[in-house]
């Protein structure tokens, strides 16, 4: 099953349900009641055939998110993204509006899935980016960054 990357959606943000579609992740790990729930929207938001609904099933599954997002929100997190500039109160804020922190192999491992939504060019800049942290020098491409946390790296993709 995807999900929809927590945040607010308008019809400023996309023009077709194709594109909308594309902010869907992977949580086939879920289960139990949240599962149940997430499927039940999920299933709106694969049945939406005009952008407005596809929107409307979006924005619900966005609100449900933001009240059982503090299941996701760790220590850890916020304070990646302290390393970031954020303050706290900033931090949780990204947070619960949907902005995900990745341990750096994971994302690296995964990035073709995390970047789907790029044109080529962008996919391929972020690629090289990503293939150069060893380094360990924060950087910014876009809504997304690289940190360095007690010895590990991090990457963080904001949602305003």
């Amino acid at each position: 099953m995807k999900l929809l990357r927590n945040g607010r959606y308008s019809d400023e943000m996309f023009t077709t349900v194709e594109e909308a579609k594309c902010m869907m992740i992977d949580v086939s790990d879920l289960e139990g009641e949240e599962l149940d729930e997430l499927q039940e929207l999920n299933e709106a938001i694969e049945r939406a055939t005009t952008l407005e609904e596809m929107l409307d099933a979006l924005n619900e599954m966005s609100y449900y998110l933001q009240d059982c997002r503090n299941w996701y929100i760790t220590d850890t997190d916020i304070e990646v993204l302290m390393c970031d500039g954020c303050t706290k109160k900033e931090a949780e804020m990204c947070l619960k509006r949907g902005t995900r922190v990745y341990e750096y192999s994971d994302y690296s491992k995964y990035i073709d899935e995390y970047t789907e939504c790029m044109d080529q060019e962008d996919r391929d800049e972020l690629r090289e980016l990503i293939e150069d942290c060893s380094h360990g020098e924060p950087w910014r491409y876009g809504d997304i960054s690289y940190v360095h946390f007690h010895g590990e790296g991090y990457i963080i993709e904001y949602v305003h």
